[in-house]
């Protein structure tokens, strides 16, 4: 006798700021007290994390993290929420989720930064790149 097995796969899509592998976050795009185009003591702003898993036909866990902080002032602050009274350091600060098979399988996350003028003119990040990294990994639920 023969036996023959056939299965159908669901399909499977996730972006993260409209991008499948990796995106650049600008501070300066929500910035708001720039100096000459560029952040300094003073400025703050936001930036969004979108999650798009539309197309795909299962729920999604997610977890969103912050790694290899460079030239980020000691200072700057970052919160969770739009009244800044969430401060989240970014180095320990997840979002973890899911998102939900149906009509709209997406996500945003706004994180609000600040850089503070505490009296000290501190110009040793003149010039520099603040950078760090975003880490989003996604994977279907498996129920």
């Amino acid at each position: 006798s023969t036996a023959t097995g056939t299965s159908i796969v669901a399909r499977w899509r996730f972006r993260a700021n409209k991008n499948k592998e990796s995106f650049t976050i600008d501070l300066t795009k929500n910035a708001i007290n720039l100096l000459n185009g560029k952040i300094g003591p003073g400025s703050s702003g936001s930036f969004e994390i979108e999650l798009d898993g539309t197309g795909s036909q299962v729920d999604i866990d997610y977890v969103i993290s912050f790694s290899n902080l460079e030239n980020v002032p000691k200072n700057m602050v970052f919160y969770a929420d739009a009244n800044k009274t969430k401060n989240v350091n970014l180095e320990s600060y997840k979002i973890n989720g899911t998102i939900t098979y149906g009509a709209s399988m997406q996500k945003k996350y706004v994180i609000y930064w600040e850089w503070p003028t505490d009296g000290v003119n501190d110009t040793s990040y003149a010039g520099k790149t603040l950078t760090f990294d975003v880490l989003v990994e996604a994977v279907q639920k498996v129920s």
